[in-house]
């Protein structure tokens, strides 16, 4: 089988631009299956070393109950699911197989969940604990990661990976090269992530270690020359705790989540926020309506003439 679960992650990294994270968890997701088919079918004393005919439909669905019974997230049972799927389809169209197994199988539906995100003053409790957390020259590398996160709502393996000339401090501008999907996009960004870039610059090689040419814009010691996302999560969160904000609700991506989520709140127009975030379907940005609606909500309370006080004239 890992012969074809190679072939297949081969084709999501030359045709689909799928990033390492992503082939990570489908390889993850994939082998896990592989290993229940496999134990099921040796019972039955049936060869199965690259035999592709064990994935069955009625072990897809043995698989997602025995998930079930593990009481896994519904969440992780999707994901793991939409990984079968789609190697399935890949060994049918590549006519591996005369048919796809998972064809019929449904995946189960999720409650739609609002986007976590923090309220303005807890965004301002996080950058006043920075300086409080860490030392001087790498709280001046963190709050611009930070404000870069919050100010521009780029992604964590975008923000991670940018580079030293993605910076346009000209016209204020962040290129990134490869977003998700392989995409390029340009985001703006304010006067606050200028003045720290600025900063910030003047002091950057302390980080460059042994690679002189070392063109990341957040160098550091790891192997791959930058600063992780794991790496920059343990910080949020200890600055995050420092503040006084729970740290499960805290994350890069909240950060993000709190970005459209205000800018929205404050009057932005959906389709500018799409651009912004690099989401393709705007239907993906829909839902952080639930903002605006409260925001309405609030004005409609506070200013409608037809509201609260001016009401009680019209009772008897």
């Amino acid at each position: 089988m890992k012969e074809f679960l190679s072939s297949f992650l081969h084709m999501l990294r030359s045709e689909r631009n799928a990033s390492s994270n992503t082939l990570y968890n489908y390889e993850l997701d994939l082998i896990s299956f592989f290993k229940f088919i496999t134990k099921i079918n040796e019972k039955e004393k049936i060869l199965v070393l690259n035999d592709v005919s064990i994935i069955t439909e009625d072990g897809i669905k043995d698989y997602l109950n025995h998930l079930y019974n593990k009481k896994l997230k519904e969440t992780s049972q999707a994901r793991k699911l939409s990984s079968i799927k789609e190697f399935c389809r890949f060994l049918y169209s590549e006519k591996i197989r005369k048919d796809d197994p998972s064809l019929n199988i449904e995946a189960p539906k999720l409650p739609k969940s609002l986007p976590k995100y923090l309220t303005e003053h807890e965004i301002s409790l996080i950058l006043k604990n920075i300086d409080i957390v860490l030392p001087f020259d790498k709280a001046l590398m963190i709050r611009l990661m930070i404000e870069i996160l919050y100010s521009s709502g780029l992604r964590i393996s975008e923000l991670v990976s940018l580079k030293t000339n993605n910076i346009d401090k000209d016209k204020k501008l962040i290129v990134i090269e490869n977003g998700k999907g392989g995409k390029f996009r340009v985001v703006p960004f304010n006067n606050a992530v200028l003045e720290i870039f600025n900063e910030y610059i003047k002091i950057r090689d302390i980080f460059v270690t042994s690679i002189r040419d070392n063109n990341w814009l957040f160098p550091s010691k790891s192997k791959i020359g930058h600063i992780t996302r794991d790496g920059f999560f343990k910080i949020l969160k200890k600055i995050a705790s420092k503040a006084g904000i729970s740290t499960k609700r805290v994350s890069p991506h909240v950060l993000r989540h709190s970005f459209a989520s205000h800018l929205l709140k404050h009057h932005a127009d959906l389709r500018s926020i799409q651009i912004m975030l690099g989401h393709s379907d705007i239907r993906t940005t829909e839902k952080y309506t639930h903002i605006m609606d409260e925001a309405l909500i609030k004005v409609m309370k506070k200013s409608h003439p037809l509201n609260n006080a001016s009401l009680k004239k019209f009772k008897k």
